[in-house]
C-alpha cells in the first residue's frame, strides 16, 4: 500500500479531468470519494490523520485549532470527538460532512496574526500550509 493525498474535484479539473470523468472513475472502483468534493485511490494506506487532512483540503482557510490542534502535536491525552477549526468572523462556514467539525470564529487579526516561528507540518502526503 502507498500512501496518497486526497485530491479535491477543484484540483482534479485543472488538470483537465472532467466531473463526467471522476463520476466514471468512482462508479467503477478507480477512486473513491471519501468526502464531498474529495477522492482518493482506493488502495491508499489509511492515515491517523485523515481527517485533518480532508479538513485541510476542503476549507483551506480553516486553521485546526483548540483540543484538535493539541491532540495532534501530542499535547493532550485527550481525543476530540469533532475537529475543532477556527475561521475569521466574517467567513463562510465550510459544509463538511465526515468528519463532524466545530467552528469557532476569531477576529482576522487573531486568525492571521503569527509570531513566532512557523513551522510546516506535512500529513499523509499532504503539505498543510503554515
Amino acid at each position: 500500500m502507498e500512501v496518497h493525498a486526497p485530491a479535491r474535484s477543484r484540483d482534479l479539473a485543472s488538470i483537465g479531468v472532467s466531473r463526467t470523468t471522476i463520476a466514471r472513475a468512482v462508479a467503477d472502483g478507480v477512486v473513491v470519494r471519501i468526502g464531498r468534493g474529495l477522492y482518493q485511490l482506493p488502495d491508499s494506506e489509511p492515515d491517523l490523520h485523515a481527517g485533518l487532512i480532508e479538513i485541510a483540503k476542503l476549507a483551506p482557510k480553516a486553521v485546526i485549532c483548540l483540543t484538535s490542534a493539541l491532540s495532534f502535536h501530542q499535547l493532550t491525552d485527550q481525543l476530540p470527538r469533532r475537529v475543532w477549526i477556527a475561521i475569521g468572523a466574517k467567513d463562510w462556514s465550510p459544509k463538511i460532512e465526515y468528519p463532524r467539525i466545530r467552528i469557532v470564529r476569531f477576529r482576522e487579526h487573531a486568525h492571521t496574526d503569527h509570531r513566532g516561528p512557523r513551522l510546516r507540518r506535512c500529513l499523509g502526503g499532504s503539505a498543510i500550509r503554515d
